[in-house]
């Protein structure tokens, strides 16, 4: 059963405040990655920061504990607005009173998903007529950021129903999209990949796989090639059913009808 947009929606803000904790603790870079990031026990890292840049060793890294950094950003360059974070006291300190060593994409991660949540809370505020957004109120033992992600994303899901009623708040969605997507990429749940119960209409063969980071299934036989001549598949590409919270554009709304399987359960993270 194809879920109500707003439900998606609704579903999309839980996800973001469920989460955040998580995402939080892999900023420190001492805290184990998900599982779908090791490789035969060892801990996996790539050879540079998402800019590009080679990482560089700390004065005080060893080869049991590295620390690294960035060259390019951390001199004022894409961490420029986040240089605070680097400095602020929450973060733990190691041996030798040097800083933690850093996840920097969970770090940019934190930063985007924060100011983009309280963008969307005063726009869709505005565009609804509501009151004007009120200062977060930290609970207890619950830091200012969390309480500002918390209250974002809750009154974003308490107005889905709202939101999706109007066509001028429809980049309001594909912006939540947009931030679950970066957290899913640093929690690992965007990793996550699960076989359809089902054979590909186009080739009969059982190789449909859902990709939760991209909100795609896909067929993974490289002979799979439908009768579109413009399509990815002509070119040795996967062929693609991509979801869309619009009904109008959703691609596995008709696939779950052909192969009479429940698919939009696939849009929901696990523990992996």
């Amino acid at each position: 059963m194809r879920p109500d947009s707003a439900d998606y929606v609704y579903s999309l803000t839980r996800e973001l405040s469920d989460w955040w904790g998580r995402l939080v603790e892999m900023i420190d870079a001492r805290t184990p990655p998900p599982a779908a990031v090791r490789t035969r026990g060892a801990l996996a890292m790539s050879a540079a920061h998402d800019c590009g840049t080679p990482w560089a060793h700390a004065a005080d890294s060893t080869p049991a504990a590295p620390r690294v950094y960035c060259p390019a950003c951390s001199a004022g360059g894409t961490l420029g607005a986040r240089a605070a974070y680097l400095r602020a006291p929450a973060v733990a300190v190691g041996s030798g009173g040097s800083p933690a060593p850093l996840r920097v994409g969970a770090l940019d991660a934190t930063f985007a998903i924060r100011t983009g949540l309280i963008t969307l809370e005063v726009a869709v505020r505005q565009a609804l007529g509501d009151a004007t957004r009120p200062a977060p109120k930290p609970a207890d033992g619950v830091d200012l950021d969390t309480a500002t992600v918390q209250q974002a994303s809750s009154y974003l899901g308490r107005q889905a129903a709202r939101v999706v009623a109007l066509d001028t708040l429809a980049w309001a969605v594909d912006e939540l999209r947009i931030l679950v997507g970066l957290l899913r990429a640093q929690v690992g749940t965007a990793r996550q990949v699960r076989a359809i119960a089902g054979p590909c209409p186009i080739c009969s063969t059982w190789s449909l796989r859902a990709f939760l980071g991209r909100e795609q299934i896909a067929c993974s036989n490289a002979e799979c090639r439908c009768e579109q001549d413009d399509c990815a598949c002509q070119a040795g590409r996967p062929h693609l059913w991509k979801f869309s919270p619009d009904p109008r554009r959703d691609e596995w709304a008709r696939l779950s009808l052909v192969l009479d399987v429940e698919l939009y359960g696939l849009l929901m993270p696990t523990e992996d």
